[in-house]
């Protein structure tokens, strides 16, 4: 679940690409203002793209294990965390 308070003060984007879905599904996640904003597709304009499973986009939001450890990771490790953060129960 995404958690707006652990939100505040995050602008960033993020593209995740499912790798097994068929035609590889993505999804854009954009967190501004405490608020999530998702939408199908995949944003030109990220700010991190996460290529990965199932299983590893779960591992991910739920901070089992950190982005550039369940897929290809382009962009800052400290951006996908900061990301990561906003669904992690503190």
């Amino acid at each position: 679940a995404f958690h707006a308070a652990n939100a505040a003060g995050i602008a960033a984007t993020m593209v995740v690409e499912i790798a097994e879905a068929p035609g590889c599904t993505a999804w854009t996640f954009e967190i501004r203002d405490g608020h999530l904003l998702p939408r199908r597709n995949a944003s030109p304009l990220a700010d991190i793209h996460l290529r990965t499973t199932t299983s590893g986009f779960f591992a991910f939001v739920r901070g089992q294990a950190d982005a550039e450890e369940v897929g290809e990771l382009n962009g800052d490790p400290d951006v996908a965390r900061a990301i990561q953060a906003c669904f992690i129960t503190h």
